[in-house]
């Protein structure tokens, strides 16, 4: 459940830090979870597809994070959901903007930097992933205000 709880916190943190909004983010006790939330709303095509990626990598990211120094496994059932969308996403960038195919997605370019920025972004706001899991361990649910506030307040937990 804790795994579950950082995955969705992950998805959520990221988004509220690229400017999109979270609707609502929910674990079970199975071991799954959701967040729900509308990123890129507005940009370009190539710019939605890059926020999207993000979004998507910030789940794997932020359970890896929290297993201390772990990375991100795409054949973890809990990342599995999230890879069934990355691996097409990286596909269709490739084809529409740099008009040429790919094999290897997970070592593309694309794929890499958007990785990186979801990598940065949960370093930098840590602290909100925590509450927001925190919350979604305590209570199985988040409200979209109640993790934009979350995230808002987070630098101040820290001290």
């Amino acid at each position: 459940m804790n795994d579950a709880a950082y995955h969705e916190a992950g998805h959520a943190v990221v988004a509220l830090a690229l400017g999109g909004k979270v609707l609502g983010v929910w674990i079970d006790n199975a071991g799954g979870g959701e967040c729900r939330a509308e990123c890129g709303v507005g940009e370009v095509p190539v710019m939605q597809m890059a926020i999207r990626l993000c979004f998507l990598l910030g789940g794997p990211l932020a359970k890896a994070r929290a297993e201390i120094g772990g990375d991100v496994d795409e054949h973890d059932p809990g990342n599995a959901v999230d890879f069934q969308q990355i691996r097409p996403l990286i596909t269709t960038y490739y084809k529409e903007f740099e008009n040429r195919a790919t094999t290897d997605v997970l070592r593309t370019g694309f794929y890499l930097a958007q990785k990186r920025r979801a990598s940065e972004i949960l370093a930098r706001c840590w602290p909100a992933v925590g509450a927001i899991a925190n919350e979604l361990v305590c209570t199985g649910k988040c409200s979209g205000d109640r993790a934009a506030m979350l995230y808002a307040l987070a630098p101040e937990l820290v001290n």
